[in-house]
């Protein structure tokens, strides 16, 4: 897969709140950092993080789109019957799988 199509199957992961398939977008370690718009909101190591994404899951909170456009993701945000729009910063590091490359 391309970069951009890993980072597509990451968000459709995400939309459709597949938390085993979301958190194999994350190296497996203690060291993982997850930086959401600065140090505020932070989250280090896979075991957090991946607790996180299990809670999102299983919340009432529901990503109806998510566009990535030069660094900056734009979310389309229902909760609670309420839609709205957010936007941050995003950027990934991404790595070779060996199993991966023929």
């Amino acid at each position: 897969m391309s970069p951009i199509e890993t980072i597509d199957h990451f968000y459709q992961a995400i939309k459709d709140k597949r938390v085993e398939d979301i958190c194999k977008g994350y190296v497996p370690s203690c060291n993982t950092y997850v930086i959401l718009e600065g140090p505020r909101h932070t989250t280090l190591g896979f075991e957090k993080i991946s607790r996180g994404w299990g809670d999102f899951c299983n919340s009432t909170l529901t990503l109806n789109k998510i566009k990535w456009v030069g660094g900056m993701v734009v979310l389309n945000v229902k909760v609670k019957g309420k839609e709205f729009t957010v936007q941050f910063r995003s950027t990934f590091a991404l790595r070779k799988n060996e199993e991966h490359i023929r």
